[in-house]
């Protein structure tokens, strides 16, 4: 008895394609595309995704038409083809977009590099209205950053544990995002907190209120570092990077 055959389907290629930019699409209208590029490219992302769309469905309308010349796919592998679509799609359509997480910080180098302007371009900023990456990059300048020892401020990030396995040190974190988050680079800043182990859980956000100050190192020498006066649990903000 010959085997069943059906209609042949679009190439899988193209229904794949048709997903991503319909998930890219659907991210942008949801305004959560920002945890994936910085705010400055939204427009453009969202309107290479249209112009995406408009050339997939062109393209699957040339493709039905070459394939009506072709013979026609068998049941099961108009399955298989369904099933991977539909695994697919469910992945980028229902999965809740996560930000990135010290699992990200362990691979990559944390404060890896500044670029040597930051600092002293700070120096005449606001400094209430500093990021994370500010503070880090401040406090890899040493001259810059003895401007803002002894005085009060608040900042927030999440949990990660310090790089140099000081028990009594937290690292309070945020990701750098430069154009999306392939790019995007872990900066800290070091909390003084001898108990935080017990207190919070890696990844967990909080906002600290204190002082930076220089203390002393393990080398010998000075290291400046974040005294608290309060530490904080805080939910996850709205916007969890530094743009």
């Amino acid at each position: 008895m010959p085997a069943e055959h059906t209609r042949p389907l679009p190439p899988i290629g193209l229904l794949l394609a048709l997903t991503g930019v319909v998930a890219t699409l659907w991210l942008g209208a949801t305004g959560q595309l920002d945890l994936y590029v910085h705010p400055r490219y939204f427009w453009f992302t969202m309107i290479i995704a249209t112009l995406g769309l408009v050339a997939v469905v062109g393209s699957s309308i040339v493709a039905a038409a070459d394939l009506s010349h072709q013979p026609n796919s068998s049941r099961w592998r108009r399955i298989g083809r369904g099933a991977l679509l539909l695994g697919v799609a469910l992945v980028l359509l229902t999965v809740p977009p996560a930000t990135l997480t010290s699992a990200t910080v362990t691979q990559r180098s944390l404060n890896a590099s500044f670029d040597e302007n930051v600092a002293p371009a700070l120096l005449t900023a606001d400094p209430s209205a500093f990021r994370i990456s500010d503070w880090a990059a401040l406090i890899a300048d040493d001259a810059a950053m003895t401007r803002f020892l002894n005085r009060r401020f608040t900042m927030s990030g999440f949990v990660t544990a310090d790089p140099q396995g000081r028990g009594d040190v937290l690292q309070l974190a945020r990701f750098s995002v430069t154009c999306c988050t392939v790019d995007a680079q872990p900066r800290s800043v070091p909390v003084q907190s001898s108990d935080w182990a017990e207190r919070f859980e890696v990844d967990s956000w909080l906002e600290v209120s204190g002082a930076f100050v220089s203390a002393p190192a393990e080398d010998g020498g000075r290291q400046v570092i974040f005294k608290p006066e309060t530490l904080t649990s805080i939910k996850q903000p709205a916007q969890p990077y530094d743009f």
